[in-house]
């Protein structure tokens, strides 16, 4: 039961911090609406969804010796860093980053993708 809830509550988290990625990029025009969706949304979620993925993995630690869960690992890591690094672009007042943040963004949202990919089709 609760390896089944860490699952769902993993897999939610995924989609709303890849839901919410997609709503900043889509929100280029309102600078302080993507800021809010990034604070209360994106940010948690790229904290809460490695952290309830290593939860999982101490309950399968066999799983360590799958490729597809070591390149989810690595490509998760690697979004976390994005998102990070987005969210300070975006809180810089300065107008010349623009750019700079929608490539960071972007690549969170490939990276995300491929998360879910190999997830969905590591059979």
């Amino acid at each position: 039961m609760y390896d089944t809830a860490l699952r769902l509550i993993h897999s939610a988290g995924l989609l709303c911090w890849f839901l919410s990625a997609i709503g900043v990029l889509f929100m280029r025009s309102n600078k302080e609406s993507a800021r809010i969706i990034t604070d209360k949304i994106k940010m948690p979620m790229a904290f809460f969804v490695p952290l309830t993925g290593c939860l999982l993995l101490i309950e399968r630690p066999h799983l360590f010796t799958e490729w597809w869960m070591i390149s989810k690992i690595v490509l998760s890591v690697t979004a976390s860093g994005f998102a990070i690094a987005s969210r300070l672009l975006l809180l810089s007042e300065t107008s010349e980053i623009e750019n700079a943040f929608f490539r960071y963004l972007g690549l969170e949202i490939i990276l995300l993708l491929s998360v879910i990919m190999a997830v969905c089709f590591h059979g």
